[in-house]
């Protein structure tokens, strides 16, 4: 995650923490529970595009929760509030992209290896090793040679349509 996304994340955490307790703190019919409620689901929205946003445009909606919370804190405890550790200022002075390499760099998806299953499951090399190349084929031919050969199949004599064309080739060769 970006350093500033970050960092704003984590004070969004401490304000969504600090406005359930001023909610807490407040009269029941109070408009303060209700501007703490629409901070809280402000919040929830907000980190749920947090991927999809640009880190100074999470910054400008994170902002107006901090600065209500912080508004809110001040008239229910006092000035004491502002020293508090949940207010501090992110720093968005940092956010520059100088090349396209540098953003290549950041959008780019890391790929972890696939985690070696304990037992069973598919394993490369694993299964029947195949005796040449597959190559799908319609073959037409009258019923009674259809029946002949599902006859030599069910007789035992071949295993398989593919058996029988390929004993057809065998022989062909010879």
């Amino acid at each position: 995650m970006n350093p500033i996304k970050a960092d704003m994340f984590e004070q969004l955490m401490k304000v969504f923490s600090k406005s359930t307790q001023l909610r807490n703190q407040a009269p029941h019919s109070s408009p303060i529970r209700e501007q703490c409620n629409e901070v809280m689901d402000g919040i929830i929205k907000l980190n749920k595009v947090i991927n999809r946003i640009k880190p100074e445009n999470y910054v400008k909606r994170g902002k107006p929760f901090i600065d209500l919370i912080k508004s809110i804190d001040k008239s229910l405890n006092g000035d004491e509030a502002l020293k508090s550790h949940y207010y501090k200022q992110p720093d968005v002075s940092v956010q520059t992209v100088t090349s396209e390499n540098e953003l290549k760099k950041e959008t780019e998806i890391k790929t972890k290896e696939p985690e070696k299953p304990k037992r069973g499951g598919a394993r490369t090399g694993a299964g029947r090793k195949s005796i040449g190349v597959k190559k799908p084929v319609s073959i037409t031919l009258p019923q009674e040679d259809w029946n002949e050969i599902d006859n030599l199949i069910k007789a035992g004599e071949f295993k398989s349509y593919a058996d029988y064309f390929r004993s057809l080739r065998e022989g062909a060769k010879t």
